[in-house]
Parts: structure tokens; C-alpha cells; sequence
């Protein structure tokens, strides 16, 4: 495949190839809760390595229940970005501070252990269940 090709085609090869890639490699989760949640829906999970796994099926089954529409909201709660009328283009970056879910408090995105991530993995999986209810 060329980049002179029809864009359609582009977009079909990149989708094709995530989709063997999500199913075959899978992506890490390293939080054990948010494991057994993955699990619970039918990811195919491996504790030891954190690693998620999934079929195309439950993919776009998943996919289906995302919202079409997202607001990202400035640090003061106005309104800053709108999704549903423009694209924008963010580097794949991790925040330097989260709010954190269980204290209301603003912290370093640091996990126990070193690295960094958006939010840590007790959080994240918290705010799952909430998003749930």
C-alpha cells in the first residue's frame, strides 16, 4: 500500500491491522480490578502480564456503547473544545496532574511503584463502576 492510494483504502488497512492488533497483541491494563471488570465483559485477560485481549465482535460491541459526542472542560468547568463540529489533533502525551476521583484532590500522576499514568488504575476502575450505576 502507497500513500498515493484512496484514502477509504488508507483507512480500511489502518482499521484491519488495529483490530488484529487489539485481538492478537491486546493492550496493558495494570490494575487488577479493572482486570476483572475487562474479564467480567468478556476481554480476554492474563493477570500475570496485565495484558487485555479482544475479538472483533466484542470490540465493536463496545465500541456501539461509547458516547458520539465528548465535552473536555477547562481546569475553571467552561466548556472548551467542541467535538461534534471540529477535530483536533493531540500528542500522545500523559498529563502531568489528575484530579484525583477518590479526594477531590488535585495530585501528580504518578502509580505506586514509579511511572506515570492519567489516572491511577484504583481511580480509573471507581469511576468505570460509577459511570455504570
Amino acid at each position: 500500500m502507497y500513500w498515493n492510494q484512496p484514502s477509504e483504502q488508507i483507512a480500511d488497512l489502518v482499521h484491519r491491522e488495529s483490530v488484529d492488533i487489539l485481538s492478537e497483541v491486546g493492550f496493558c491494563v495494570p490494575d487488577g480490578q479493572t482486570l476483572a471488570i475487562l474479564k467480567a465483559v468478556g476481554f480476554i485477560t492474563d493477570n500475570n502480564s496485565q495484558m487485555v485481549r479482544t475479538s472483533e465482535d466484542l470490540l465493536y460491541e463496545a465500541m456501539s456503547t461509547l458516547p458520539r459526542d465528548i465535552s473536555l472542560y477547562s481546569r475553571g468547568g467552561q466548556e472548551g473544545l467542541d467535538f461534534k463540529r471540529h477535530s483536533y489533533f493531540v500528542g500522545a502525551g500523559t498529563p502531568v496532574n489528575v484530579q484525583d476521583l477518590d479526594n477531590d484532590e488535585r495530585r501528580a500522576a504518578t502509580r505506586p511503584g514509579g511511572g506515570v499514568t492519567g489516572i491511577n488504575g484504583k481511580n480509573a476502575s471507581r469511576q468505570i463502576l460509577r459511570d455504570k450505576e
